[in-house]
């Protein structure tokens, strides 16, 4: 599958441009990557990314310094719990959609 990486996201308008993005061109799978954090992670899903590109903030440095494994897992499954939310919000809305649409 071809994907468009929106770097830096963060910096050229967050949330509020994938969606624009996502409206001109729906048929373009895109990832938000650059100021993903555990604040907007949640509402770049359900603006239209797909998926998200996360750094830093999900392996600090001092983390891997450290060796602190148990730490970036559990960062790895927040990150993957606003994922996941996002995308039931996004399901729940598109099933709204359509009991009205009937």
């Amino acid at each position: 599958m071809l994907c468009v990486k929106v770097v830096p996201c963060a910096q050229i308008g967050g949330e509020s441009y994938i969606a624009s993005l996502s409206r001109m061109y729906p048929h373009i799978p895109l990832i938000a990557s650059g100021g993903v954090n555990q604040q907007n992670a949640s509402k770049f899903i359900l603006a239209g990314a797909m998926a998200l590109g996360v750094g830093r903030e999900l392996i600090p440095a001092e983390a891997i310094l450290h060796r602190q494994v148990d730490r970036i897992g559990e960062l790895a499954r927040r990150f993957v719990g606003f994922v996941k939310n996002g995308r039931d919000h996004l399901a729940a809305r598109k099933a709204r959609r359509m009991a009205i649409d009937e």
